[in-house]
């Protein structure tokens, strides 16, 4: 009987020892990314509007027959934007409209507006 008791008793003390409880979290990160490229050999400051919030970017210089071309992203050419659903504009230095379209944008997405 003894020998029941103490087996149980220790059987109890090693299940109450544990090493703790980890949690890892991973996937991707709840923002989205839009650059802005035109066809020509040098970057075009532009004036974007998303939302109705201005920015000022430049369009990177590309070619627009190039498939799977690798954007470089810099603070100076990408926006960091929600998910969803996004009305977009983009206006010259002279203030002329060159693009407006409505956005539909997935999470940890980048889209290339060719302008």
């Amino acid at each position: 009987m003894k020998r029941i008791i103490l087996l149980a008793a220790c059987a109890l003390l090693l299940a109450g020892c544990g090493v703790g409880v980890y949690s890892v979290s991973g996937g991707r990160a709840d923002q989205a990314m839009v650059s802005f490229a035109i066809e020509g050999t040098r970057s075009v400051p532009v004036t974007v509007s998303v939302d109705g919030k201005s920015y000022n970017v430049n369009a990177i210089a590309g070619v627009s027959f190039k498939k799977n071309r690798n954007i470089k992203q810099t603070s100076k050419n990408t926006l960091l934007i929600e998910p969803g659903t996004h009305d977009v504009k983009v206006c010259n230095a002279q203030g002329e409209e060159i693009f407006s379209k409505k956005l539909v944008i997935s999470t940890g997405e980048h889209r290339v507006v060719e302008l």
